[in-house]
This record gives structure tokens, sequence and C-alpha cells, in this order.
């Protein structure tokens, strides 16, 4: 079972997404809204601290740094 909890506070909680998760639906409606680029931020740096992988080409992979300075607050649901 997903710990929709978990996965909110990863992509940085309430603070980052604007909106309290409850349930996997709100967390659908949020993806479906597009990501907050903060919430792509806490996301990198909760695996930076919680695994000993190199970031960097995951990152650039997931969202290249252009992408994340093109886009203003948020990612389209497309890169969500």
């Amino acid at each position: 079972m997903i710990n929709v909890a978990r996965v909110s506070e990863v992509l940085g909680g309430r603070r980052a997404l604007k909106h309290r998760v409850r349930t996997l639906n709100d967390l659908h409606e949020i993806v479906a809204e597009g990501l907050p680029k903060t919430s792509v931020r806490a996301l990198f740096s909760h695996l930076l601290e919680r695994y000993d992988v190199e970031i960097q080409p995951l990152r650039d992979f997931v969202a290249p740094r252009a992408t994340l300075k093109r886009r203003r607050t948020r990612l389209p649901p497309t890169e969500s």
C-alpha cells in the first residue's frame, strides 16, 4: 500500500504542495495540476540524504536544470 503521507513529505509536504494530502486521490490531483518546482528539489534532497547516490545524473535525466529554469512555479502535468 502507498503511504500517501510519506510521499507528500518527500515532495516537500504541505508547504511545498500548497495542499494537505490525505488520500491517493489528493496526490493524484496535485500531480494532475503539475508539481511545484520546490517538490522536485525536495525529492532530490531526500534522495541525497537517504541514499548514497550521485544525484546530478539522475536529476539531469528527470528534470534538467534548463527545464526547471524555464518553469515559473510548477511543472506541467506531463513533466510531473
